[in-house]
C-alpha cells in the first residue's frame, strides 16, 4: 500500500502546517491525524504523548492537554472533572520549564530533553499530583528531580 501513511510522518505532517503561536490542543491533534490516518493502532493517550513530544522537539512553546483519557481528565458522574484534577484543560507551562532546565543544565538541548522527559512522564502519572499543589509547581518539582546532578551524569 504505496499510498498509505504512517501515524508518524501524519503527526509531523500536521505540526508542520500548525502556526508555533498557536497553543496546541492535543485533542485537535489527535482529532485531525485520525481523520489522515484511520487505521492508526495507538489509543488516544499513546496518540497524544507522541503528538506531545513532537511538538515539544519542535519548539511549540504551550500544549493542551486538553484529551479525555482518564489519566488526564478522569470524567465523574455528571460530566464534571473530579475535585481536585487539572481537568481537561491543563496547559503546561513550557517556557517556564525550560528556563528551569536551562538553569539545571546549561545546555539548551539538554533543556529540551528534560522538559519533554517531564512533560512525557507528567502525562502518565497525572493522578499522582499532590492536590494541595498547583500543576505549575508539580511540574517545576518534577525538573527539579529529573534534572538534579545525580540523575543527569549518565
Amino acid at each position: 500500500m504505496a499510498g498509505r501513511r504512517t501515524t508518524a510522518e501524519a503527526v509531523e505532517d500536521f505540526l508542520e502546517s500548525t502556526p508555533k503561536s498557536w497553543a496546541l490542543s492535543l485533542a485537535r491533534a489527535a482529532r485531525e491525524i485520525r481523520n489522515v490516518v484511520p487505521h492508526c493502532e495507538l489509543t488516544d493517550r499513546e496518540l497524544a504523548d507522541l503528538v506531545a513530544s513532537h511538538a515539544l522537539a519542535m519548539g511549540f512553546p504551550v500544549l493542551l492537554f486538553d484529551t479525555t483519557a482518564p489519566e488526564i481528565g478522569r470524567r465523574v458522574p455528571g460530566g464534571d472533572t473530579a475535585p481536585g484534577r487539572p481537568g481537561g484543560k491543563v496547559i503546561a507551562f513550557v517556557p517556564e520549564l525550560q528556563r528551569a532546565a536551562y538553569q539545571i543544565t546549561r545546555d539548551q538541548k539538554k533543556a529540551n530533553r528534560l522538559v519533554e522527559r517531564v512533560l512525557t512522564l507528567a502525562i502518565s502519572t497525572i493522578d499522582h499530583r499532590p492536590q494541595d499543589q498547583s500543576v505549575e509547581e508539580w511540574l517545576l518539582g518534577l525538573i527539579r528531580n529529573f534534572g538534579s546532578p545525580s540523575r543527569t551524569r549518565h
